[in-house]
């Protein structure tokens, strides 16, 4: 997997996240520079791991121990 820096017109920058030709996720808005959607990888690099699984029908989602 790797973050790929998207340029958009007018020097704003977006970014997504890919495991080969397939996108996982991306960024919900663009940056004013390259260095702010930098910020915003760390970011989300930093709080995923916090990220409970949801079920929008249920309150959680059993998470399996290994």
């Amino acid at each position: 997997m790797k973050f790929v820096f998207i340029p958009e017109l007018k020097g704003r920058w977006r970014w997504e996240l890919r495991s080969g030709d397939e996108v996982l996720g991306s960024s919900a808005m663009s940056f004013g520079s390259r260095q702010m959607a930098l910020v915003s990888i760390k970011e989300f690099r930093h709080k995923a791991p916090l990220a409970p699984i949801q079920n929008p029908v249920e309150a959680k989602v059993p998470e399996k121990s290994t």
